[in-house]
């Protein structure tokens, strides 16, 4: 089995933070470890408005 595991270092998410950018994410599955990982760097209320784990299929559909 393949392992598509993508690691961002702290640095580059610090960057992500200190950028002009705004975020809402949706994610499910192994993608909410993304979103752990931007909220662990501090600076993530510059960035994160909002997140969504969606988990059913109809709450999915909604996206």
């Amino acid at each position: 089995m393949k392992n598509d595991t993508v690691k961002i270092d702290q640095k580059d998410i610090a960057k992500i933070h200190e950028s002009a950018y705004k975020l809402v994410i949706v994610s499910s599955g192994g993608g909410t470890n993304a979103i752990s990982s931007l909220l662990k760097v501090p600076g993530a209320s510059n960035t994160i408005l909002e997140s969504y784990i969606p988990y059913s299929k109809k709450s999915m559909d909604l996206f």
